[in-house]
């Protein structure tokens, strides 16, 4: 008696509409994107989505592998409770958004953030929404979602908790397992034309590094004085490596020039967009960097990172590499203020030393 044809993975099927949430910060984002480049790999023919806020999602507009980005403008309706008069375009904004969403009508969501707000913003799909029991959320996030995959003890990055999901949702197939330090795809790949200008900023005197000193507002322990940033690029410069401080908003431009007034030797990076930003990470030597957005961004394209601890849980929040590699270096130190540029200066120059080796056995 011949045995019944085995049954697809759950949800791995032809035509899927899926709809990825995770919002909030850019690491958090970027370390996403591995979710997405898996689920694209297993299934070419779905329909890909993702509900994010506003600071990422000028990157993912530029991501191949989405069919479509959803915004929620998260800071536009908090200014509109503080200004009246625009509470009527941030509502139009709002609905808007919730019309495009079920517009789409997705079969499943895949609720990756973890808290409160995802997963109430993942149920204005009108879709089933799955995602992490606790431990791989909180706040009783797993209570509005349709489906809560138990999530094991031993703590996973922010990659490999993302892929946890997809594969317990049965969207990965058997051959794509979240491994720890298995290869992965960022998929972080730009029309040329795209970053022509930071291409063009990059190139010329090697080596290079770049120092990114800032953090957000609520993550001020995260940052290691911009004035040993400093020290670190002028020793660094005396040396004969070109050193360039990247900066993200206004206010981190004005302390950043500040800081490097009338000290030569250190470069104040041009503005840039997040994808002229990663642009310039990808063609750099190293980066030196606190818990940012920019070290993940690094990491994602295979930069070498000279990471700087201090609150952050470095087993969680590390920069990515592949099992083996040791490209990076993370030093941890609380308070952050506590360490010294003797303690950073001799990881960048091990980076710097492993650049000038492979450079000399390329042919």
């Amino acid at each position: 008696m011949s045995s019944a044809p085995a049954q697809p993975p759950k949800h791995l099927r032809s035509g899927q509409r899926i709809l990825i949430v995770r919002l909030g910060a850019v690491g958090d984002v970027v370390r996403t994107l591995p979710l997405l480049h898996a689920l694209r790999r297993e299934q070419p023919d779905a329909f890909i989505g993702w509900l994010v806020e506003e600071p990422s999602s000028a990157l993912l507009r530029e991501v191949a592998a989405l069919d479509v980005v959803h915004v929620l403008e998260r800071r536009s309706m908090t200014a509109a409770l503080a200004r009246p008069h625009r509470l009527p375009a941030a509502t139009r904004a709002f609905h808007g958004l919730v019309g495009a969403l079920r517009d789409e009508r997705y079969d499943v969501v895949l609720e990756a953030h973890g808290t409160l707000k995802a997963a109430l913003a993942a149920r204005l799909a009108r879709a089933p929404v799955e995602g992490l029991g606790p431990g791989g959320s909180k706040e009783g996030a797993h209570l509005l979602h349709d489906v809560s995959h138990s999530f094991p003890a031993q703590p996973m990055t922010r990659v490999e908790r993302a892929l946890f999901l997809g594969a317990s949702a049965g969207m990965l197939g058997d051959d794509v397992a979240p491994a720890r330090g298995g290869r992965i795809d960022f998929g972080l790949r730009f029309d040329p034309a795209r970053v022509e200008r930071a291409t063009a900023f990059a190139s010329g005197r090697r080596p290079l590094v770049v120092l990114f000193p800032f953090a957000s507002v609520s993550g001020k322990s995260k940052r290691w004085p911009i004035e040993r940033h400093v020290e670190l690029g002028l020793r660094l410069a005396s040396e004969g490596v070109r050193v360039v401080l990247a900066w993200g908003s206004r206010r981190e431009r004005d302390e950043a020039a500040t800081a490097l007034a009338a000290k030569a030797g250190v470069e104040l990076a041009p503005a840039t967009d997040l994808v002229e930003l990663t642009q310039l990470l990808r063609e750099s030597d190293v980066l030196v960097t606190g818990d940012t957005g920019p070290m993940h961004l690094a990491a994602a394209v295979g930069t070498p990172v000279v990471a700087l601890f201090g609150p952050s849980d470095p087993v969680v929040n590390h920069p990515w590499e592949e099992a083996g590699n040791r490209r990076h270096a993370v030093i941890v130190k609380q308070p952050l203020t506590g360490l010294t540029v003797d303690e950073v200066i001799p990881h960048v120059r091990a980076r710097l030393d492993r650049v000038a080796h492979r450079a000399q056995e390329s042919p």
